[in-house]
């Protein structure tokens, strides 16, 4: 089958000419590599995987924590306090700034890792800011 028995078969208009019009010429490529990551200083977020197995907890002390998202942990968001995570194992006390920003993509599984600050000191940055984590083992 050629071009444009193809180009028939799935629709796609053909051109005797090779010029494009400025409409065509401002379009992306179909198979343009788009970033799928999103970032800040405190966390990533990954928006186009299938699934993110698990959350990497990152301590200024160097304390790292890897909570698998299989685990079905209870993530909650309390305004006065910061974000609570909860699993058999261990619970994380998160506290900062625009944290309401975060809990929707941790309640999606799509955050990779967290890290807090490492001066724990607000530079008032727009965005989420972390001052504290707080790990410990979960009481059974």
């Amino acid at each position: 089958m050629n071009n444009d028995q193809l180009r028939k078969k799935w629709g796609v208009e053909t051109s005797d000419s090779n010029d494009k019009s400025e409409e065509s010429a401002s379009k992306s490529p179909a198979n343009e590599n788009k970033s799928s990551i999103v970032e800040s200083s405190y966390f990533n977020i990954d928006t186009e995987s299938p699934f993110v197995t698990s959350l990497k907890v990152m301590c200024r002390d160097g304390h790292i924590v890897y909570i698998p998202y299989s685990l079905q942990p209870i993530i909650e968001f309390i305004p006065s306090k910061g974000i609570y995570i909860k699993t058999m194992q261990k619970e994380v006390f998160i506290s900062g700034r625009n944290l309401v920003q975060l809990i929707d993509f941790l309640g999606s599984q799509r955050v990779t890792w967290i890290k807090e600050s490492a001066s724990s000191t607000d530079t008032g940055e727009e965005g989420v800011f972390i001052q504290s984590i707080e790990i410990q083992d979960a009481n059974l």
